[in-house]
């Protein structure tokens, strides 16, 4: 497993919150893009596009390969970012989901209170930065969003802070971690007809064995 060292994680000055981000090993990743695509081409796959905010047309419950694949990096970093537990309580993985996100599709904020942690797999990245940088509506801006994934909380101050994640291919594989009661949101991509995979996903720490 490979840990993004300090400089890559991303805390607010004024709101620094508990999260981090992984990226899964090149075997890993290919793995998990073929089993996404699997589950793409699914018949029998389980939709629940119209049950989840995501605003994807095509939002799927994930299966046991692709969650065991991503549990295996969450699940060791549970006790780096939340610390300690009581010894009768264990992490456990819920509420998987596959979103093949579209061109042009925004993924409104969102976030999974119900539960303590919540994860996102950038599967893959099937288009360029730059190029979409370049685009008409962010090359003019003072705040360029495309592709833009975005967690929204609040600060001391009463004021709601935003840490911003803009990734290029060499990310593909990223995890991050992060507390449920953040908020989430994924801007929209313009220059490829490529889906764009991301694994969404919570993490709750339960008493017994889950």
């Amino acid at each position: 497993m490979k840990f993004y060292d300090p400089e890559r994680l991303k805390t607010a000055p004024l709101s620094s919150i508990p999260f981090a981000m992984y990226q899964l090993e090149e075997d890993d990743k290919d793995i998990l893009l073929n089993y996404c695509k699997q589950l793409q081409n699914e018949p029998t796959r389980r939709s629940v596009a119209a049950d989840v905010p995501h605003n994807s047309e095509e939002l799927y419950i994930a299966t046991a390969d692709i969650t065991n694949t991503i549990g295996c990096y969450v699940m060791p970093s549970m006790k780096d970012i939340a610390g300690q537990i009581p010894p009768n309580y264990r992490w456990g993985i819920r509420d998987t989901y596959l979103q093949c996100k579209k061109k042009g599709e925004f993924v409104p904020p969102f976030s999974s209170g119900y539960s303590d942690f919540s994860f996102a797999c950038i599967v893959n990245v099937p288009f360029d930065v730059e190029e979409e940088m370049a685009m008409p509506h962010c090359k003019d801006t003072s705040n360029p969003s495309a592709s833009k994934f975005q967690l929204i909380y609040p600060s001391p101050l009463s004021k709601v802070s935003f840490q911003d994640f803009v990734f290029s291919k060499s990310d593909e594989g990223m995890i991050i971690v992060y507390p449920s009661a953040v908020n989430a949101q994924v801007f929209p991509f313009a220059t490829t007809d490529e889906d764009q995979y991301i694994v969404w996903g919570s993490v709750v720490a339960q008493e017994g064995t889950l």
